[in-house]
């Protein structure tokens, strides 16, 4: 992947994001503080102008983790911090690589395979728990064992229907009444799907899942 291809693919997360943003925030406005959309589109917005404005470095490392400060910056709250978690990790593990010219699909699955590690050290979410690691998880253990990124695609698109009608673990959807899980799915891991789709598959336009 071409720094070019980064920045497309990169960019078409972003907007999928903030297309989804009414969606996401109506959802987590019956199961959570009815931010999610909302915080993510803001961030999506910083990044995306990072990504446009920004003379990026052709190693990927560095360019991700000018992403992870940008979003340190623009988003609050624990989808702030998890997201800046993840992307620092995934441009330490990048570093930690040995230089050998392009990634290819089993370095980067190795890199987010890491990333997800660093991630799951600092919070107990796990998929199960409706949360965005329902999303998240099943993509990054389905591209690290060579699955492929379309493959690992359906697996996370089929996480995030598996959040509907499932018993929250965290946030302030434990708080909300039984019945309004069965209603939508979880807003974070609708959100991680987005992105995911927008790298993917950024070929496509809009997040159509």
């Amino acid at each position: 992947m071409n720094i070019d291809e980064f920045r497309a693919r990169v960019t078409q997360a972003c907007k999928n994001l903030i297309e989804a943003e009414g969606r996401v925030t109506e959802a987590d406005t019956i199961v959570g503080d009815g931010d999610c959309g909302i915080t993510l589109a803001r961030g999506a917005n910083a990044v995306m102008a990072y990504v446009e404005k920004t003379q990026l470095s052709p190693n990927a490392a560095p360019a991700l983790l000018g992403i992870s400060n940008v979003i340190e910056e623009s988003m609050d709250g624990t989808s702030g911090a998890l997201y800046s978690i993840f992307f620092n990790a995934l441009a330490s593990a990048l570093r930690s690589l040995p230089s050998t010219g392009e990634l290819g699909s089993s370095e980067w699955g190795s890199v987010a395979s890491s990333a997800l590690a660093k991630l799951q050290a600092a919070t107990p979410a796990r998929q199960g728990d409706r949360t965005l690691m329902d999303a998240l998880e099943p993509f990054i253990k389905s591209f690290d064992a060579g699955e492929g990124s379309e493959v690992a695609f359906e697996h996370a698109k089929k996480g995030v229907e598996a959040t509907k009608g499932m018993q929250a673990a965290f946030g302030r959807a434990v708080y909300v009444e039984e019945s309004a899980w069965s209603q939508v799915p979880d807003p974070g891991a609708e959100g991680i799907l987005c992105i995911l789709e927008g790298l993917v598959k950024s070929h496509d336009r809009g997040c159509k899942h």
